[in-house]
């Protein structure tokens, strides 16, 4: 699912070529409280103050095939391990974020939009007393079941209009708070099993959907209010008007003088061959 949303969007910027500035790329995960980001090794626990962190390394894609490498490249440095309930469990909260920048010129206006899509995979919560988990694992399980609880507690406030939001006490949260409470189009899939022996943790998963299911968004365009260009880009465009315009101008001249060089030769060559002429009859 990752790379068909991914893919569709560089495929329809692709078909605004003219309008794009750019496509930028992010990843970060959740662990153990701390937001480490995944395409660079050397920045672990990087500094959330709001929605996103604010020293995430972002890449420049102008490809698909470069998106495609830095998912990879991200998944790689995901947190997974054994537990006795999952051979490949999730230790971590996985987000990616794409950033595709347009902007739209006039003669005197400037334009421009900043979109964002974030795909986030949320580590499901454990029983320790069916996980079985101890050690780094267990560290693991309680982090990822206090981050889940700070979401719980945010969708809750949201769905009930509460006017409190706890959107600060969760790194999970607070990276997600635009796409909880603000005017973005969010889509949330709640995975769940048929196994009778989770009926507890399914049970869980839906009320937790039921809850969100309640939250109001009311999704619009942030549009800036189109100014004016700056006194110095009017000057800058006019500069090069001008500027373009006496080439042109030397090329027409140049081109006359051409014309007219060539004439004077042809007839510097008319009188030459006049004059070999009349040495030879002497």
């Amino acid at each position: 699912m990752l790379m068909t949303a991914v893919l569709h969007c560089i495929e329809h910027a692709v078909h605004m070529v003219l309008l794009l500035l750019g496509v930028d790329a992010s990843a970060v995960q959740i662990y153990n409280d701390q937001a480490d980001d995944l395409l660079d090794d050397s920045r672990q626990n990087v500094s959330v103050q709001s929605a996103g962190a604010t020293s995430l390394t972002w890449q420049r894609c102008d490809a698909p095939h470069d998106l495609t490498a830095l998912v990879h490249r991200a998944r790689q440095s995901l947190v997974y391990a054994e537990t006795r309930m999952n051979k490949a469990s999730s230790r971590s909260h996985a987000i990616f974020q794409l950033r595709i920048r347009r902007r739209i010129s006039s003669e005197d206006r400037v334009t421009g939009t900043c979109s964002l899509l974030r795909i986030v995979d949320l580590a499901g919560s454990e029983r320790t007393k069916k996980s079985q988990v101890e050690g780094l694992r267990l560290k693991e399980t309680n982090a990822i079941n206090r981050s889940l609880l700070a979401l719980g507690n945010v969708v809750n406030a949201l769905a009930f209009r509460k006017q409190h939001v706890p959107i600060r006490d969760s790194k999970l949260t607070l990276m997600l708070s635009d796409s909880l409470g603000g005017n973005c189009k969010t889509a949330m899939l709640v995975c769940v099993g048929p196994c009778a022996s989770h009926a507890a943790e399914t049970l869980s998963s839906l009320e937790f959907a039921s809850r969100a299911m309640h939250i109001e968004v009311h999704a619009c365009v942030n549009v800036l209010p189109s100014a004016p260009a700056e006194p110095w880009v009017e000057g800058y465009v006019r500069g090069l008007s001008e500027q373009a315009e006496g080439f042109r101008l030397a090329a027409a001249q140049g081109a006359e003088r051409a014309a007219k060089a060539e004439e004077a030769l042809g007839e510097a060559e008319r009188r030459r061959s006049e004059v070999e002429s009349r040495t030879n009859l002497v």
